[in-house]
């Protein structure tokens, strides 16, 4: 990856008030404060502009409460009981708030392979994340007020940073300057609203380049659902809603974990609920990640 251009490093700087990788951690500004001021046209430096961000810096798979209460979304629009066949007989969940068609079977038996599955993964996604090369980034474009905007654009991408400065707590600090891989996807949402501090970002299909312990593999996900939700100490917390390819999960599983592929694989099948194929099984598992976001910049 290339070197920050040294227009860029100043904007990090200047938002870190520090660029001390071993100083103290400055305290996150409050969420009213976060995007003062630069919001609707960002910030220029020469040739670029920084526009206001929002950066992922914590991931983890979320799994359920407790048989019939997960967090995450409707993402195929149903309400779905044992009978369903256009889930596979999958119930679906009801969310801690009530809302009811939740779809995340993964999230059902997290707990059960957690101890065989869930330490590395968890462990090789903290990596990613830390080391800048996994940087889920939510731009904002036309922003007023970030508690409650009725026309912003939203755009969710991957970014990337050669080297995020870490805070005490081993996460990356706030106010941060990444830039916008050009090989990713983008998810737009123009005339959007952020109503109370919510944003939400959907998608069909996405497809994500990983690189794990230096090797490279590709994951194509549908039905995503991106939300985040802004607190009163200007960090975001949030979900990351989405089907997964039993076909392409499974062969990374066995590419790359072949002992615990032995219970992985078969596993997936028993709890596909998205996209039945021309067998009547489904080829997608339903998942959720539970994310943690402070604000950051995004420089173009």
């Amino acid at each position: 990856m290339k070197t920050l251009p040294l227009s860029l490093l100043f904007i990090a700087c200047a938002a870190l008030s520090a660029c001390a990788e071993d100083g103290p951690a400055e305290a996150a500004p409050s969420a009213g404060d976060a995007f003062e001021g630069s919001a609707s046209s960002g910030i220029a430096f020469g040739e670029l502009t920084a526009r206001p961000a929002v950066v992922v810096r914590e991931i983890h798979v979320a799994g359920s409460v407790s048989s019939s209460i997960a967090p995450g979304f409707d993402l195929d629009g149903r309400v779905s009981n044992a009978t369903d066949r256009e889930a596979c007989g999958k119930k679906d969940f009801t969310s801690p708030d009530g809302t009811t068609g939740i779809d995340n079977q993964l999230g059902a038996v997290w707990a059960s392979v957690y101890d065989l599955a869930g330490v590395p993964v968890e462990g090789l996604i903290k990596a990613a994340v830390n080391d800048g090369k996994l940087a889920f980034v939510v731009e904002f474009d036309g922003l007023d007020d970030p508690w409650n905007d009725d026309d912003v654009t939203l755009r969710l991408f991957r970014g990337y940073n050669d080297k995020p400065i870490m805070g005490t707590t081993g996460v990356m600090q706030a106010g941060q300057t990444f830039e916008v891989r050009p090989d990713a996807p983008v998810v737009v949402a123009e005339n959007a609203k952020i109503v109370d501090g919510r944003l939400r970002l959907s998608t069909e299909e996405y497809h994500l380049d990983l690189e794990l312990l230096a090797e490279a593999f590709a994951i194509n996900v549908v039905d995503m659902t991106f939300e985040l939700q802004l607190q009163e100490d200007g960090t975001w917390n949030g979900y990351l809603g989405c089907g997964v390819s039993v076909a392409e999960i499974s062969e990374i599983a066995r590419t790359y974990a072949e002992s615990e592929s032995r219970i992985i694989i078969p596993l997936l099948p028993n709890i596909a609920d998205l996209r039945p194929g021309p067998d009547n099984k489904c080829t997608y598992v339903s998942a959720v990640l539970e994310l943690k976001g402070i604000e950051a910049f995004i420089a173009r």
